[in-house]
């Protein structure tokens, strides 16, 4: 078999079958409940095949989507699909995605019976994009032998009436809610609007929280659940008895095969933190360590989500801004070594990844500790609306200073130098210093040259650039990035380019001479100006050690 990840529900058959996954190939399977007509299949008598079962069995046996489609249809055709071992294990037939690096496909399931569609660009109008639901789809290009014959003894269809049969139509349910099909659609197309997704878009927008009824499908991502509303969310997070995320997973692979990641959420995305498999050699792959592996990470962010924060802004934005910074250095760590690993042989990559993975896990462990001893101590907010977290100020901010230029003013140059302060003497915390352009009420583009400990280059200080784009809530780096040392001197600026919409930014180092420089366009939906200046020192240390001993930094 070939080697594979997947998250596996802990309801779930103990041969270990999966929600999502993916394997060494870049064949990803995900599933949703696809509601549907109740058909007698089997009349409940002969075991039907788990939906998680064949998420794994499929990754198990095909090289390609094309490939999976065919293993998965024969093995529904043959054992048909369930879920017996559901929460509520009612009439539970099955809707699939399977897609790797260069096409995707939907496959709907009904007992016995299926139908799919392969979703290229005329499917897709030319974007490329395309998501599954609770909701059918129409226009199945393939159904099963015995499709028709099951409708028609069904009652579902009849040759006498003039209507073509259709497998999502005569099969599906027409009473089932399409608002989450819509939103990831819209989302994901309005993100894509002035960019190729990344899969910072594609977790962004499984960490969405927009209520459905109420935002249009293309409207800006909403990061913040909507507590006591009967809202339709992408990313379920209501009172933790019903509507939860159990899983997500994005996938990451190069279609030239050299970076091969897949990343998992602990639970609820928005709450949580995406943690890498990283795949190598041949059908080798990372080792999640025990703790990682366990429940108890899921259980700790349900306990994080649901009892420590429940409905407060603050502490919900403590928690995501916390994320946050270790959310990036673990991409910028996995990816590096996914493409480091191909120069070693496999024993020594597996080595290199046992050690990385072990640091994933120490630090998603300490980090929900830190939660379970500072929340409870957190005054509630009473007074916020989640509405409007999604602003700088960002709560992630230990202290700042700022200067305002004043409305429909626009702030066109702003230089400084720093000195490199002297090395914390214990790492956790990722120290930042940086100053930065914003609009005057913060939800534009936050445009900075960082100066950083611990995030780019592990117990050493890098420079680079980042633009914080309130917007879309999309995060971007400049592609270069340098080692400086305690007593540098750097020299930063900032500059309006009017012709283009843009930012110049530029940092330098006097010991090394090396200097990045890097342009922002802002976005065309931004209409407010940058009038905003701030200095800022940003991440809370739990130790006074894990900041530099100066006790204090000078712009």
């Amino acid at each position: 078999t070939y080697g594979q990840a997947g998250s596996r529900p802990n309801w779930a058959n103990v041969y270990g079958g999966y929600s999502e996954g993916i394997n060494e190939f870049g064949v990803s399977i995900g599933n949703e409940m696809f509601p549907s007509h109740h058909l007698p299949t089997d009349h409940g008598r002969k075991p039907q095949t788990e939906f998680t079962d064949l998420d794994r069995l499929v990754l198990e046996r095909s090289r390609t989507a094309a490939e999976a489609v065919g293993v998965l249809t024969s093995l529904i055709s043959q054992y048909g699909q369930t879920c017996r071992t559901c929460p509520s294990a009612a009439n539970y037939n099955s809707m699939f995605m399977v897609a790797d690096t260069k096409e995707a496909y939907s496959v709907m399931a009904v007992g016995h019976e299926w139908g799919w569609k392969r979703f290229d660009d005329k499917a897709t109008n030319g974007t490329g994009i395309w998501t599954i639901s609770n909701y059918r789809f129409e226009g199945a290009t393939h159904v099963s032998a015995t499709a028709r014959q099951t409708a028609i003894a069904n009652k579902l269809w009849s040759p006498d009436s003039g209507e073509p049969f259709d497998f999502g139509k005569v099969y599906g349910s027409s009473r089932a809610d399409p608002s989450r099909h819509v939103r990831s659609m819209g989302l994901l197309n309005r993100l894509a609007s002035d960019h190729k997704l990344t899969k910072e878009d594609l977790i962004l927008t499984l960490s969405d929280h927009a209520c459905t009824r109420e935002t249009p499908p293309d409207g800006p991502p909403h990061p913040t659940p909507h507590p006591g509303r009967s809202c339709t969310q992408i990313d379920e997070l209501t009172d933790g008895s019903h509507g939860l995320t159990a899983s997500a997973m994005v996938s990451d692979f190069s279609t030239d095969g050299k970076r091969r990641i897949a990343w998992h959420a602990v639970t609820n995305p928005s709450m949580s933190i995406f943690y890498p498999t990283i795949f190598h050699h041949e059908g080798l792959a990372t080792a999640v360590p025990d703790w990682l592996g366990s429940s108890a990470p899921w259980w700790g962010v349900r306990y994080v989500t649901y009892t420590l924060c429940k409905a407060d802004a603050r502490k919900i934005a403590y928690v995501q801004e916390t994320w946050k910074p270790i959310q990036q250095r673990f991409f910028r760590t996995a990816e590096a070594l996914a493409e480091e690993v191909y120069s070693l042989d496999a024993a020594t990559a597996d080595h290199r990844l046992a050690a990385f993975m072990a640091n994933v896990s120490a630090t998603i462990r300490a980090t929900l500790i830190h939660f379970n001893e500072t929340l409870p101590n957190m005054p509630e907010d009473r007074s916020a609306s989640p509405a409007h977290v999604a602003a700088d100020p960002s709560r992630s901010w230990l202290s700042y200073a700022l200067f305002e230029a004043g409305a429909g003013h626009t702030i066109t140059q702003m230089n400084a130098t720093v000195i490199v302060p002297a090395k914390p003497s214990a790492v956790g915390a990722d120290p930042s210093f940086w100053y930065g352009l914003q609009t005057s009420k913060g939800d534009g583009a936050l445009i900075q040259p960082i100066l950083a400990w611990g995030q780019t280059f592990r117990a050493d200080y890098g420079i680079f650039h980042e633009v914080f784009d309130w917007n879309d809530m999309h995060d971007s780096r400049s592609p270069e990035a340098y080692k400086v040392q305690p007593g540098d001197t750097l020299t930063q600026s900032v500059k309006y380019v009017a012709s283009e919409n843009a930012y110049d930014m530029y940092i330098a180092s006097a010991k090394t001479g090396q200097s990045i420089s890097w342009r922002y366009k802002l976005e065309r939906r931004q209409r407010a100006n940058e009038s905003t200046a701030y200095i800022v020192v940003e991440h809370s240390p739990r130790r006074c050690d894990m900041f530099p001993p100066s006790n204090g930094i000078t712009f």
